[in-house]
């Protein structure tokens, strides 16, 4: 619906009393749903309007203050624009902000302590995995085997079990085979073995084995089949690359990464054998997987990675079992000449930015609800094994107004809780 209301230089003429004089008030009901004037019913203030009022001075009309509520806001935006005649024409000049939606209260809220349970990563410390027995390994003088490059480590991307444990850790191995005899050879078989320190006592232990081909960093294609190796008379440029799984049935899972996990030690030693066609062992070679420091999100890190920007609050809960580390950070913005906050947590389709409209807007729905904790829309995820990050922003019912924002990280092997207090300057961002 549009109300259209037009004055000209005349009729502004008949509005000579000094003061501030009401010459359009229209109640938007028609555009409210059966909930929203149910509550409205049962709170009048929240009543949503459109007014014009004239500001006479001096006999004269020299301002519009044109003021807007809606359901959401705690009191009308009321906007002014000077109004001056000039040769027999009105002219309007800039607007200006009377008044804002946000009430400032003088109340003071206490927010309880934050909690942290569970350990983090700085307390833990990696301990060297102990070395295989010695032995002599098994060396052929014809085949030569070679190692050709570092091994790569890696994980499959999604969890082995229903319950989002289990996972199978890889390596990828890369060798150079030469062969100095004068026939053709055929290696028929490739195994590999992990020194595997869950058993006690550590030995090795079998893993799931294909060969293949190197084709760049971290690209491989794979001999499903397992046929074999043929290498020709004099053959000096034979690359074979072996990937070896092992199944960690029980470990909880967050995301794939490029590394051993600790159940398993630092290093993982890995032994590589090749046999002939008779199945005999003409070669065997042990090569080593070395963990890189684990990529953690800190405060700093964030930080610079959101254009090195200040943060206003950072939470975090390490997962030592599934290796990794949950964190909520906040940080003031602006888009459009309008503030901001914005939300950013580990997984980005879960951030979020809440404007001054939105804090409003929780505010409301908290009043329908008769609740005062209102859930976000985000952060709100569940991680594959258990992990969670939950956000609330808590109100005043009485004010109608968001005054903290709190949030839980709930990890295998922690707990975090913690609360924003929302800025109540009327400069910032609510």
């Amino acid at each position: 619906m549009i109300w259209l209301v037009l004055y000209d230089v005349e009729s502004l003429s008949h509005f000579s009393n000094n003061g501030k004089q009401l010459v359009v008030r229209r109640e938007g009901n028609s555009f409210l749903d059966d909930d929203d004037e149910k509550i409205i019913e049962e709170n009048p203030s929240l009543n949503p309007f459109f007014e014009i009022h004239f500001v006479v001075k001096r006999g004269a009309v020299q301002e519009i203050h044109v003021s807007i509520k809606t359901p959401t806001d705690q009191q009308a935006t009321i906007h002014s624009l000077d109004l001056n005649i000039k040769n027999n024409k009105i002219v309007l000049g800039e607007k200006r902000l009377v008044q804002s939606s946000t009430i400032e209260y003088e109340k003071e809220y206490t927010l309880p302590d934050p909690i942290k349970e569970g350990k983090s990563f700085d307390e833990i410390k990696q301990v060297e995995s102990p070395a295989p027995p010695k032995e002599q390994p098994q060396i052929s003088q014809f085949i030569v085997v070679e190692v050709q490059d570092q091994v790569q480590p890696d994980q499959s991307r999604q969890a082995t079990n229903p319950n989002g444990r289990g996972f199978k850790n890889i390596f990828y191995s890369n060798f150079h085979i030469i062969n100095k005899t004068d026939n053709d050879f055929i290696i028929s078989k490739v195994e590999s073995e992990i020194f595997d320190i869950r058993e006690n006592p550590p030995a090795w232990k079998s893993g799931h084995t294909l060969i293949g081909n190197k084709n760049g960093y971290y690209h491989y294609s794979w001999d499903q089949r397992n046929t074999g190796i043929v290498l020709r008379t004099n053959d000096l440029n034979k690359y074979v690359a072996v990937r070896t799984e092992v199944d960690l049935n029980d470990v909880p899972y967050y995301e794939q990464q490029r590394r051993a996990h600790h159940v398993l030690g630092d290093p993982v030693r890995i032994r590589v054998r090749f046999f002939d066609k008779d199945s005999r062992e003409i070669t065997s070679l042990i090569v080593e997987s070395k963990n890189e420091e684990l990529a953690l999100a800190t405060r700093s890190s964030v930080e610079k990675k959101y254009e090195n920007r200040k943060s206003e609050f950072f939470l975090d809960c390490d997962d030592l079992e599934a290796e990794a580390r949950l964190y909520v950070a906040i940080f003031k913005g602006k888009h459009n000449e309008s503030e901001r906050l914005e939300i950013y947590c580990q997984e980005q389709n879960n951030n979020m930015w809440l404007y001054k409209s939105n804090l409003n807007k929780l505010a409301f729905e908290a009043l329908q609800k008769k609740m005062e904790e209102i859930p976000l829309e985000k952060p709100n995820f569940k991680g594959p094994s258990g992990q969670s990050v939950k956000g609330w922003a808590l109100v005043d019912l009485t004010n109608r107004s968001v005054y903290a924002l709190k949030f839980e990280l709930i990890t295998n092997t922690g707990r975090a809780l913690s609360y924003y207090p929302v800025p109540r300057d009327r400069k910032s961002v609510v």
